[in-house]
């Protein structure tokens, strides 16, 4: 979990519950980024840092919930938050440098591995990320069809 004090956030937070068995029923609620946001968020970083993580959650979010948020909200919201940092992005190679894209795979497994129960190999992630990210970036709905 990270805390930040000088993120704007442009949308108002969510209500989630919380995914798991470490608590009885009911499960909590908390409140959390929409998923917009937490996807402009990831992106945001990987042009700062470029962490493992900062790649499989971004893969995760356009693999597997690409029906559940609005595209063009996200690139909006992506745009507002590289503008307040100074950074800016042309397309996916942006987001895929290979020196980054090198030091992330060094920590792939260890950053990683504790986290997910079946951790997909780093070339096969950024393979798909890759073309996720094209069809993102380029304003293309439900990139998964």
């Amino acid at each position: 979990m990270d805390f930040t004090l000088d993120e704007p956030m442009l949308l108002p937070p969510v209500r989630r519950f919380v995914v798991g068995d470490m608590f009885d029923a009911p499960r909590p609620a908390v409140r959390v980024y929409a998923l917009e946001e937490l996807l402009a968020e990831k992106l945001r970083s990987i042009l700062q840092r470029a962490k493992s993580r900062d790649y499989y959650d971004v893969w995760r979010l356009l693999a597997e919930k690409d029906e559940a948020f609005d595209h063009n909200l996200a690139l909006g919201i992506l745009r507002r938050k590289c503008q307040h940092k100074g950074l800016a992005f042309s397309g996916a190679q942006d987001f895929l440098v290979p020196e980054k894209l090198a030091e992330a795979e060094r920590y792939w497994g260890r950053d990683l591995r504790e986290q997910t129960p079946r951790l997909p190999g780093f070339r096969e992630i950024t393979s798909e990320l890759r073309r996720l990210l094209h069809a993102f970036l380029s304003g293309e709905e439900n990139i998964n069809s």
